[in-house]
């Protein structure tokens, strides 16, 4: 039977025996595994079932077994707990009875979700301390891969893995949002913590990695996830040392337009059979547009502004507008619709922009590229409602936590990386299918987990002072 928990040891338990040990390790090896290689592994089938979700229901039924399973309280969880009990009893057996197995796909936004109760388990009892020596070894390993996959391992075409389709292993990008930002802000406010060199590591290939992938709404994300930074850790901006650093900051900016594209290519050359390193498979849009204003140009896409060089991804933000009109429509025309949702198994959108129940799962883009809207059309207005109460409850909560009491222990630290981890995928859930892609969905599941568990030590020590 699962434990109900809404207290913890500060210093957590110093006792974790194997079963939560081998969960850790199980932990670990997801994440790693989903923001560095993403779209290979949510797609590896074993025994007809999708391997991520196989294992978190093992896991799931072992804690339970074994008496470690914690069910975290508080924190609004009570408005998860609905969306999901409502969606696993009601809502995907009919998708079930209706569509068969493809309705379990469509309903991986709620099977990812359950990772969260192994993770609280598992770090409500780890010390602080421990967590954080554990994450950057996780980090380190999750980015370095990540890096390697971007430059190198993507030429390895030839290995796949076994699925409905043959998907490559390397070379996909589903899940690099989170090791990059997630390394990045753990580097910057660790770095009190962990080796200089490390947190020096995290941070310099996070921001290398953030320029190859090209990817607008991590620009977003680390512009966004910035503010909420310096709205909570407040620096002093009359410090001489952040004014020093400043004025440094838009010297290397001056730099990177002027001389970046040019300083790129001669190092590329010195590297023996480089031209594979100077294709659009490393530089999505061309090496000769790699700059500032490149950058800026793609981002304006977003915005609907026009660019001939960034034409593919302001079409992209046409088709998706398509995507979110058609869907309204069909929730608005009846009350069913609009409070209980369209149900799992039906695509919400296909190459039409048509529902069509008779669609195959695979060659069919079955979500609209936005989550907010995923939900809301998969189970109607009301279990929306409870799902981004949570969500919204969560991350206020954590901001007001921080803006209150933050310290610089390692409770403080590690609930602001999560929260800045969090905030970055609710960016990208407004353009992508962040909480349907497994990859994004069980690593920013795995967080939640972690910051409702920092959460709960920090409510405990404010309580025993």
């Amino acid at each position: 039977m699962a434990k109900l928990d809404s207290e913890f040891n500060t210093q957590g338990d110093l006792n974790i025996n194997s079963t939560l040990v081998l969960a850790g390790y199980f932990l670990a090896i997801m994440f790693v595994l989903n923001v560095a290689f993403g779209n290979a592994i949510m797609n590896v089938i074993a025994f007809g079932l999708p391997v991520n979700e196989m294992m978190i229901g093992f896991f799931l039924i072992l804690l339970s077994i074994t008496g470690h399973l914690k069910i975290p309280t508080g924190n609004a969880t009570i408005f998860l707990y609905i969306w999901l009990a409502l969606g696993l009893v009601f809502w995907l057996p009919f998708g079930f009875f209706e569509y068969g197995i493809i309705a379990g796909r469509d309903a991986t936004q709620l099977l990812d979700c359950m990772v969260l109760f192994i993770s609280y388990s598992l770090f409500s009892r780890a010390p602080s301390l421990k967590i954080t020596q554990a994450l950057t070894l996780v980090l380190v390993l999750g980015l370095t891969l990540e890096f390697l996959d971007r430059v190198f391992l993507f030429t390895f075409t030839g290995i796949s893995v076994s699925s409905f389709v043959e998907v490559p292993l390397f070379g996909g990008t589903i899940g690099s949002s989170i090791i990059v930002v997630s390394s990045f802000w753990f580097g910057i406010l660790m770095k009190d913590t962990i080796q200089p060199y490390i947190w020096k590591y995290l941070v310099f290939v996070s921001l290398i990695l953030v320029l190859l992938l090209q990817n607008r709404f991590l620009y977003l994300s680390m512009i966004f996830t910035s503010l909420v930074y310096f709205y909570i850790y407040r620096p002093s901006f009359l410090n001489k040392r952040f004014l020093t650093r400043f004025f440094l900051i838009i010297g290397l900016v001056i730099l990177f337009e002027s001389f970046i594209g040019s300083l790129v290519t001669s190092v590329l050359n010195l590297i023996p059979d480089s031209e594979y390193l100077m294709s659009r498979r490393l530089f999505k849009y061309g090496l000769e547009n790699f700059s500032l204003g490149g950058i800026l140009a793609h981002l304006a896409t977003g915005f609907g502004f026009e660019n001939e060089i960034y034409s593919g991804a302001a079409g992209g933000v046409a088709q998706r507008l398509g995507w979110w009109y058609l869907i309204m429509v069909d929730l608005f025309s009846s009350s069913w619709n609009l409070f209980l949702g369209l149900g799992y198994g039906i695509p919400l959108t296909d190459s039409v922009n048509s529902y069509n129940p008779k669609s195959p799962a695979i060659g069919v883009i079955r979500e609209p590229h936005n989550s907010f809207i995923s939900v809301f059309a998969r189970q109607g207005l009301i279990l929306f409602g409870m799902w981004l109460a949570f969500h919204l409850f969560l991350a206020l909560k954590s901001i007001s936590v921080l803006k209150k009491t933050f310290k610089a222990n390692q409770e403080c630290k590690l609930l602001l990386v999560c929260l800045l981890v969090s905030t970055s995928t609710y960016i990208c859930a407004l353009v992508e299918p962040a909480f349907e892609n497994p990859p994004i969905a069980i690593s920013t599941y795995i967080v939640i987990g972690l910051s409702l568990a920092m959460l709960s030590r920090i409510k405990k020590t404010e309580r025993s002072n």
